[in-house]
């Protein structure tokens, strides 16, 4: 839903997503506050360089046996991407899907 969205309505969807998942109950103020803090972005500054060491470009992303699944650009939807590649594993281990 996001992947599209500019910064401002990115910050939307996160809050809308933070009031589901909190019941209307939350703090949507110290949401903002935590979004924008130093702290989440030291994190999100540290986790962007482990994933551009180790070639991982989006989220969400999945590895079977060391290689990356990949999901760009297919209009298949992704979980039977990821079926797939899973039963093709299983196949070339002689073992049946379920």
């Amino acid at each position: 839903v996001w992947q599209d969205a500019d910064a401002s309505q990115r910050g939307e969807i996160f809050e809308e997503y933070f009031r589901k998942i909190a019941g209307n109950k939350g703090d949507s103020q110290q949401f903002r506050t935590d979004m924008i803090s130093k702290k989440v972005k030291q994190k999100l500054n540290f986790d962007m360089g482990l994933a551009k060491r180790i070639d991982i470009n989006g989220t969400p992303s999945f590895f079977l046996d060391g290689k990356q699944v990949e999901f760009a650009g297919k209009e298949t939807p992704f979980l039977d991407i990821f079926r797939a590649a899973i039963d093709a594993k299983l196949a070339k281990l002689g073992l049946k899907k379920d």
